[in-house]
Parts: C-alpha cells; sequence; structure tokens
C-alpha cells in the first residue's frame, strides 16, 4: 500500500522515538484516528496517560504521542513546496513517573530527548531534513490536571512534484453554435447548468452544440497521461 510523506514522516518519527536507547522507558504512540473506534482508543490512550498507567519495560509515569502533520504552502512556485510542522506531546504523571515504579524522567527531560533525536534528521523522505522549529517546545496548560505536558515542534521543507495538467480545452463560437478543442487523445467533458463537468456529472463532447444567450459553458479536458485541465468557462 502506498504511503503519503506525511504519513510516513509521522509514522516515522514514531519508530525512530521507538528505538531511542534514552526513551526506553517511555511508550511511544501515534495519534492518527481511521475510524471512530481508532478515536476512542486513541483518547482512552491519552486518558491513561494523564493517570500514569501505560507501561514499558516495567516503568510509567510519563509518555510521548506523535500527531498528524499539518503543512503550509511556503511560496506560489510550482510543486507546491510545503513547510511541514509535526508536533510532539509529552505526558507525565508526576506522582507516578517520580515514584519506585516511574521512569524518573520528567516531562521536560523527555521533551529534549525528543528534540535532540529528531533534530537534523534525515528520514530518506525526498532528502528533507527534519529540523527543530524556532519555537520547539511549549509546555500546555490549558488542562485541568496535575498532568505536565510539553509539545515539541519540528519543522520539514517538503517539494511535491509539480501537477501536469492537460490542455486547457478552448470554447469557440459561431453564431449559436459553440465548438470545444483539445489536446489530441483527450475527451472534453462539458456542462450548461453551471456545475462542474466531471465525467460522471457531464456531457462527453462530440461535435458542436447549440447554445442560447446567456448559456455557461464548462469544460475540462481528460488526458490518459497527464491531470485533468483547468476548467475552462464561457459565458454566450
Amino acid at each position: 500500500m502506498s504511503v503519503s510523506p506525511l504519513e510516513r514522516l509521522q509514522l516515522d518519527t514514531a519508530a525512530r522515538l521507538d528505538a531511542a536507547a534514552r526513551l526506553r522507558y517511555v511508550p511511544v504512540n501515534t495519534v492518527r484516528p481511521r475510524e471512530n473506534l481508532d478515536a476512542t482508543l486513541i483518547q482512552q490512550t491519552i486518558n491513561n496517560a494523564l493517570a500514569g498507567l501505560l507501561q514499558r519495560n516495567g516503568k510509567a509515569g510519563v509518555a510521548i504521542f506523535v500527531g498528524m502533520p499539518t503543512a503550509a504552502n511556503d511560496d506560489q512556485l510550482p510543486g507546491p513546496n510545503l513547510q511541514v510542522t509535526l508536533g510532539v506531546r509529552v505526558i507525565e504523571n508526576p506522582l507516578v513517573n517520580m515514584g519506585a515504579t516511574g521512569t524518573l524522567q520528567s516531562a521536560e527531560e523527555v521533551a529534549l530527548i525528543v528534540l535532540n533525536e529528531l533534530h537534523q534528521l534525515n528520514l530518506g523522505l525526498n532528502g528533507a531534513v527534519l529540523y527543530a522549529d524556532k519555537n520547539c517546545l511549549a509546555p500546555d496548560l490549558s488542562r485541568e490536571t496535575s498532568a505536565v505536558i510539553y509539545d515539541c515542534y519540528l519543522r520539514m521543507g517538503l517539494g511535491l512534484k509539480p501537477c501536469y495538467r492537460a490542455m486547457t480545452p478552448r470554447i469557440d463560437v459561431d453564431g449559436d453554435t459553440a465548438t470545444l478543442t483539445a489536446a489530441d487523445g483527450d475527451a472534453i467533458y462539458y456542462t450548461l447548468d453551471g456545475d462542474y463537468p466531471s465525467p460522471s456529472a457531464a456531457t462527453l463532447y462530440h461535435g458542436a452544440f447549440p447554445v442560447q444567450p446567456g448559456t455557461l459553458v464548462r469544460a475540462v479536458a481528460y488526458s490518459p497521461t497527464l491531470a485533468a485541465s483547468n476548467c475552462a468557462t464561457r459565458q454566450f
């Protein structure tokens, strides 16, 4: 199954932290719900972390949760060129963590290990390198709980390949007749009611067709080798 770079970033980051010797007592989890049951189980795991119930190698009291990445476009160049942000949350229950069965690693210490392990890390994702963000560490004070929570933020530039589209159809009119033209081999779908011309909800162009004043023609070319074209629009 194909995995997108964003999903791979989350999974690889979790695997990297899980393999870190300095975190051998800290359970590492991913927050990626696929269905309602997953969301329920994730929330239960978070609640267990807040209560200090998650164990690893016989220790408990602190846990790591790797979140789903977010992204913003860096500029208007083809690609797009994304600035991806990855959040890693550290949850500690101090009463358990500093007790007899605790890890004795505070949330602050674990957060710094996370940043140290991941900063300047190349995960093999299109050559992109993961860096600690400028504002890389922040406590979460929003919860009414005795838990100590820190959010670690990392960033990565991710350039996507440009999307090469079919040639945009040309819409010509001669009197009350419209003609559509696209590249050889492309199928043209058009609508006259203002809807987007997708193959499942539009008319396949076979030749010139009549139009009346006020008619809005929208057309898209579909290529066997390229992405669908931009949408051509013309009102008569």
